[in-house]
């Protein structure tokens, strides 16, 4: 029959005053903390008869006291500082501390690490921190530099200080790899004298002492250059471009297809600037302008070339191994023939200069001289009626009695003339009027002047 163990129950910390035979009792008064049981005689024993606080089997004073055994020490309240041999103790926070360096080959098994020295042969793991900042290498008074791996955001080597991370080699250089599953390869080699950025096993981008060299397409959503652009091969640009001036821009404007100036922001060519094209802003009114400034001409070239007007008026037509016609108010008015030009409409003009024929088949209304320079015989005027205004018809102008001998007016088909001819054995020149045969129907001298002749001259009478 089995043993019937009894503990009784108190409701105060006090020292029980009597228990049954066998019963147990524990008294948690500050200065004692005992285990009692009951006698045949139901007196009250301690059990082990002392205190914890009294020193037991390998158990040393309190607070480590000087004692003659001191491995372990405890206090009131708790256990203390465990202490084995003169290296190493664990204390009551959990800190295990040595004096030398501990070795250990079997890390794993042990479920601990070593705060000071130490090597280790295998891995040493920790899980995945959940944004608790556990489970992560803190190094600092302050935790500043961490490494954990997150279980959601991927692994990291975090500043979380107010300093900087640096990563640093006394060696070459410093070597950085990353590949995906795809095998793509990110590298970035820095040494003391550049930097390189690759891809895929090339190098994409290297600093230089002068600013970077790129190999291969750079994509940015902008580009903000402060000095010089260095281009050497095709600049594509995908939206407006702005050139920036002293007094205006130019703009290329994409949705409008155009290049666009402000006012008199020129377009200059040559190296001196000679020709510019531009939009004159001051002028009144404003002016576009084709300028030739320098020494040479300014030459347009064409097979056919139009001048037209905003609204598609022909001013001027050019063909090449053709004519050339000239407009006004879109209907043609002069236009140039292989021997000379055809002119639509009156000619108006302040003076005349014909060197060679004039052909005109329609009046000719003077409102001025008529005077022609020149051998009669050779320049000849042909019309159907010629009406002097003044009355007179001077001819031989300008030149000596001699000169002005034989100088008349004849009538073709009937050949008679009047004409005047100088005479050396008379004082002065006489008049003659030829009937057209040769014989002198009257002579005029002066001594007859004032007689009235009359005669037939080939049918006709003077």
């Amino acid at each position: 029959m089995a043993q019937t163990i009894k503990i009784k129950r108190s409701s105060s910390n006090a020292t029980p005053t009597s228990l049954d035979s066998g019963e147990l009792a524990y008294s948690f008064k500050s200065d004692s903390k005992k285990l009692f049981i009951g006698d045949a005689s139901n007196n009250v024993l301690p059990i082990g008869g002392q205190a914890f606080t009294e020193k037991l089997d390998l158990i040393g004073a309190p607070n480590g006291s000087a004692a003659a055994d001191t491995r372990v020490v405890a206090s009131p309240a708790n256990l203390g500082v465990i202490r084995i041999g003169s290296g190493l103790s664990i204390a009551s926070n959990g800190v295990v501390s040595a004096n030398n360096q501990v070795t250990t080959s079997a890390v794993a098994s042990a479920g601990a690490l070593m705060t000071t020295g130490g090597t280790m042969t295998g891995d040493l793991q920790f899980g995945d921190d959940t944004d608790s900042g556990q489970l992560r290498i803190k190094m600092g008074a302050s935790d500043d530099l961490q490494m954990y791996h997150h279980i959601t955001s991927g692994s990291f080597l975090r500043e979380v200080g107010t300093g900087d991370l640096f990563i640093q080699s006394d060696g070459a250089g410093i070597r950085m790899r990353i590949e995906d599953s795809g095998s793509n390869l990110l590298q970035i080699h820095a040494t003391a004298t550049e930097t390189k950025l690759g891809y895929a096993g090339n190098t994409k981008l290297t600093t230089k002492t002068g600013g970077v060299e790129i190999s291969g397409s750079v994509v940015a959503t902008g580009l903000d250059i402060n000095g010089n652009a260095d281009i050497s091969g095709t600049t594509i640009l995908g939206d407006d471009v702005t050139f920036t001036g002293a007094s205006g821009n130019i703009v290329f404007d994409k949705s409008d297809d155009s290049l666009e100036f402000a006012d008199d922001v020129k377009a200059s060519f040559g190296a001196s600037g000679d020709l510019k094209i531009f939009h004159d802003g001051t002028s009144s009114p404003n002016a576009s302008m084709i300028e030739e400034s320098g020494a040479g001409n300014l030459i347009i070239k064409g097979s056919n070339l139009e001048v037209r007007s905003s609204t598609d008026e022909l001013y001027a037509q050019f063909v090449q191994d053709s004519v050339s016609k000239l407009y006004c108010d879109n209907a043609q008015k002069l236009s140039t023939k292989s021997d000379g030009v055809l002119i639509t409409g009156e000619l108006q003009s302040t003076t005349l200069d014909v060197n060679g024929d004039a052909d005109i088949s329609g009046d000719l209304i003077l409102g001025g001289d008529l005077k022609i320079t020149g051998d009669i015989n050779q320049q000849n005027i042909s019309v159907t009626d010629l009406d002097v205004t003044d009355k007179t018809i001077t001819v031989g102008v300008g030149q000596t009695a001699a000169d002005s001998s034989n100088s008349g007016i004849t009538v073709d088909g009937a050949n008679a003339k009047i004409v005047y001819e100088y005479d050396t054995s008379s004082s002065s020149g006489k008049f003659e009027m030829d009937q057209g045969t040769g014989s002198q129907a009257a002579i005029l001298t002066a001594a007859n002047w004032g007689t009235e002749y009359t005669g037939a001259v080939d049918g006709g009478q003077f």
